[in-house]
């Protein structure tokens, strides 16, 4: 399972061992498109949209051999990418 997070990834198991995931260095993310929309008492004012998702390795032959770690918006994001867990 590799780690697509900038953050280590614990994982409980019910036998009270816990498995750790370290960062690969690769972190997959949904590019932002920020837009301003306004000004408030010199504060900007903006909407974030999420486009195109980036760094996840391509959908070769996926299968649960090749898991990867991602953040649940890019997991929402490619609802047919199978072997992607948050």
């Amino acid at each position: 399972m590799v780690n697509l997070t900038p953050h280590a990834v614990h994982l409980h198991l019910t036998t009270g061992e816990v498995v750790t995931f370290t960062p690969s260095g690769v972190v997959a993310r949904a590019k932002e498109i920020v837009t301003a929309v306004g000004e408030k008492a010199g504060v900007r004012i903006v909407t974030i949209a999420y486009g195109e998702i980036e760094n996840v390795p391509s959908l070769s032959g996926e299968t649960y051999e090749e898991t990867y770690i991602v953040s649940a918006l890019v997991r929402a994001a490619l609802p047919e990418r199978f072997a992607l867990f948050s």
